[in-house]
């Protein structure tokens, strides 16, 4: 009699970014020969491409064959729609109005950091849809049964489901280990030691800044524990039988286990890691590669290996009319300085809906003849997944906005980073590419908006060969050999693996 295959929940946030490392563990999980579950909310995006719909895409082959090391074939995912919306619905939804850009994008500073979209943040439904979620997410767990679960770390009302159920949960993070470490760290660390999200300070933090670090630390936590969104939540959370903190504030727990996509020579240095942490290298969506778009492949090979730069400021980035104009500017610059020479830009920009034909005229004013003479390329959406870009081995750098998920493409492929910070959560990315020296922070006198000469001069700076830049050639060096050591975590498969071994833990086991 043949063995059941194990049954894997994974519960992750639509959000594209967020939902990514699940999606990739879905499809490694298969070819091992697992019974898995997808669950999360039932929304599409701007490319027309939901959890539903990347779940089905997942079963077509479209990140990859699906074949497992025996005679049996791989079973389909199983997508499991959750009550309720998205980060983004929810920002949309809020008396305010705006997305996810307009209460996220703050400037970089410490003590007077704006914080009125925090308590919206993390709790972005009503009170009664929370409560709803919640319920969603329990019928889900009963339904499934699982034998053992997968957990964004952002995902609150599947959290709140295992509390109720008794289910502990493997924790599979989309971001560096400071959103599961910092709080944890010896004597404080958090307050002195690490740069607070959103200040934009540098680390190790100085003498004279730890100050101003502390009390955004402070800050923080009291925003936190009395937004009026997170203490009705709370009441709600209560009447269900909920005891714990909410768990958007929880960062670690001793017994849940962490997977850190994050490798440790490519972060800050950690005074403590518990032994339920495990760091597996880059847990990536593969797509169908770059013959998915013949003619693109064309045009990067056209210009040769490590000759393109490659622009994404994220998903949800629309750019103002402003910005795309001081991104137009820093590319004409870039392509016109020596550096530039023999190279093109691959830009993905996506505009404000109000004003997006003055904006697309703006650029064609300043980029035209790059674009006519194949030197620049400026795209709505990629048919490819940048990742895939990344991978050919075409790029030469990268400008992005500093979310994780690109941060470990760029640190996988081996080039320089130049990071313009979207939002208030992502400066730290920036600080800690500097840190390793291995991109710059291109928006410092800007952010969150694009300032020309930064972004220019920063590529200008990663990609100038001439032997005087000795700064652009260890900033190659250092990126070159973290892209080694990266590639050699495992990445995905390290992943599964732990998660394999873990589902033979009773801690993990189904009641």
């Amino acid at each position: 009699m043949s063995q059941r295959p194990l049954k894997v929940l994974l519960f992750a946030l639509s959000e594209y970014g967020n939902f990514n490392p699940s999606l990739a563990a879905a499809h490694e999980l298969l070819t091992r020969g697992c019974e898995v579950h997808v669950s999360s909310f039932d929304e599409g995006h701007d490319n027309g491409s939901g959890p539903r719909a990347r779940v089905s895409q997942l079963n077509n082959g479209d990140n990859g064959p699906i074949t497992t090391s025996t005679s049996t074939p791989a079973l389909p995912a199983k997508f499991h729609a959750i009550s309720g919306y998205s980060m983004g619905t929810g920002f949309a939804k809020h008396p305010d109005g705006g997305s996810f850009q307009d209460f996220q994008s703050r400037p970089p500073n410490s003590i007077f950091l704006p914080l009125p979209g925090l308590g919206t943040l993390m709790c972005w439904m009503t009170p009664a849809e929370y409560k709803e979620s919640v319920e969603s997410c329990v019928k889900i767990l009963k339904d499934v049964e699982p034998d053992i679960i997968c957990m964004d770390p952002w995902f609150s009302s599947p959290k709140d489901a295992c509390e109720l159920m008794g289910r502990n949960f493997v924790v599979l993070s989309q971001n560096t280990a400071q959103e599961t470490l910092d709080s944890i760290q010896p004597m404080g660390g958090v307050l002195w030691k690490y740069p607070m999200l959103g200040t934009g300070l540098p680390y190790p933090l100085p003498l004279h800044l730890i100050p101003s670090n502390m009390a955004t630390v402070f800050r923080y936590v009291y925003r936190l524990n009395t937004a009026p969104e997170i203490c009705a939540t709370n009441a709600v959370r209560k009447s269900l039988g909920n005891k714990k903190e909410f768990p958007g504030l929880v960062k670690w727990e001793k017994d849940n286990h962490y997977l850190i996509p994050c490798p440790t020579e490519a972060d800050f240095e950690w005074g403590y890691i518990p032994e339920n942490v495990t760091f597996t290298g880059p847990v990536l969506v593969k797509g169908t590669g770059l013959g998915g778009d013949p003619e693109l492949l064309t045009w990067l090979q056209k210009a040769g290996k490590g000759n393109t730069v490659l622009i994404n400021l994220g998903s949800n980035t629309k750019y103002t009319h402003a910005n795309a104009v001081e991104m137009a500017t820093a590319i004409a610059r870039f392509l016109e300085a020596p550096a530039g020479q023999d190279r093109q830009v691959l830009w993905k920009m996506t505009p404000k809906p109000s004003g997006e034909n003055e904006t697309r005229e703006a650029i064609q004013r300043i980029l035209g003849d790059f674009c006519n003479s194949g030197r620049a390329r400026v795209e709505k959406w990629f048919t490819v997944e940048p990742g895939d870009i990344l991978r050919g081995g075409y790029c030469g750098a990268m400008v992005h906005h500093g979310g994780a998920n690109t941060y470990f493409e760029v640190l996988g492929a081996g080039i320089p980073h130049v990071i313009c910070p979207a939002w208030f959560d992502l400066y730290t990315m920036a600080a800690r590419v500097e840190y390793l020296n291995i991109g710059f922070y291109a928006s410092k006198a800007s952010a969150p908006d694009l300032n020309a000469t930064e972004i220019a001069d920063g590529l200008i700076t990663a990609l100038d060969l001439n032997h005087d830049n000795i700064k652009g050639e260890e900033m190659r060096q250092n990126a070159l050999r973290l892209g080694e050591v990266t590639r050699a975590y495992g990445g995905v498969k390290a992943a599964v693996d732990k998660i394999l071994e873990l589902a033979k833990e009773k801690n993990f086991q189904r009641p």
